[in-house]
Formats: C-alpha cells, sequence, structure tokens
C-alpha cells in the first residue's frame, strides 16, 4: 500500500515565509492598486499588484506621518486574490459578505518581514526596510495602532540605515 502524501494546507500562514519580489524597489510607484480596502487621508489598506510581475500585495498601515505612510506586507496566494476578485465583481445580498473575504484572504496571506515607506503626495516608494523577522511589527488594525509616527522614526533612527 503507496503512502499518500499529505494535502497542501493552503490556510495555514507562515509568519515572514514570503518575500517581495524584486520589482518594488524606491522610485515612482511600482504597483498598481487593484482595490482599496480602507482609507483615511489617503490609503490605509489596499491589494496591489506589481506593475512588473502581477504578484499581489496586501498593504496594511502600521504608522503615518502626514504624507508619509509606513505599511506591513501581506503576500496572499494567487487563487486566493482571483476569487477575492471574481466574488467582488459578481456581488451578494449578503452585505457583510465581502467584508468577511477581504478579512479571510488577509488572514490566510504570508507575512512579509519587510515594511514599505511610501509617500501619499508624490506616490514614491520611498523605502523597503528589512525586518528580522514579521512578527517583529504589531499585527493590530490601523485603527486599533496609535499611528502617531512612532515606527516611522525609529525606523529612521536604526544604526544600520
Amino acid at each position: 500500500m503507496s503512502a499518500t502524501p499529505n494535502p497542501p494546507q493552503a490556510n495555514v500562514r507562515r509568519d515572514g515565509g514570503s518575500t517581495l519580489c524584486p520589482h518594488l524597489q524606491p522610485g515612482p510607484c511600482p504597483w498598481e492598486t487593484e482595490l482599496v480596502i480602507d482609507d483615511h487621508l489617503g490609503p490605509t489598506e489596499s491589494l496591489v499588484a506589481c506593475r512588473v510581475c502581477g504578484r499581489a500585495y496586501l498593504l496594511e498601515m502600521l504608522d503615518w506621518s502626514g504624507t508619509l505612510r509606513l505599511f506591513r506586507v501581506r503576500a496572499p496566494a494567487p487563487d486566493a486574490v482571483a476569487l477575492l476578485t471574481r466574488d467582488l465583481r459578481r456581488g451578494s445580498c449578503d452585505l457583510r459578505r465581502a467584508g468577511e473575504e477581504i478579512r479571510h484572504v488577509s488572514l490566510t496571506s504570508d507575512r512579509v518581514a519587510e515594511l514599505l515607506l511610501y509617500d501619499t503626495s508624490t506616490t514614491v516608494l520611498l523605502e523597503r526596510i528589512a525586518l528580522d523577522s514579521a512578527a517583529d511589527v504589531p499585527w493590530a488594525g490601523w485603527r486599533e495602532l496609535p499611528c502617531d509616527s512612532t515606527w516611522i522614526a525609529r525606523l529612521r533612527k536604526r544604526p544600520d540605515r
């Protein structure tokens, strides 16, 4: 009798297991915004795709200072993004469904151990900031975070900069 391989576990999150594609480099905005999930005087949560390779990312605001936004990044599975965009285009009579689907994609996406510093006034990606671990940042929603420039100031004072 042959052994049956374990089924893939698509919903298991690997914290920090994903990396950004090499195309997301500082300079003019390297992504297309596919979906603005939340906005407050600029984007706070968005589903974006690399302009070169099409890789999707969820950007979630960690901190802000004026027009600067510091985003943590999640890398959703391509099939989850395709299903989400298909379902959102179709619509639903259940008013909570879209929010729950977005939440599901977010919670099942890999955390990326990098942050992105973005200027909303110039639409320029200013920096990619590598972290020792994706667990080093809080993962609460931006509305639960102070968003008082503390993270931006802390990262700018790092000795490796």
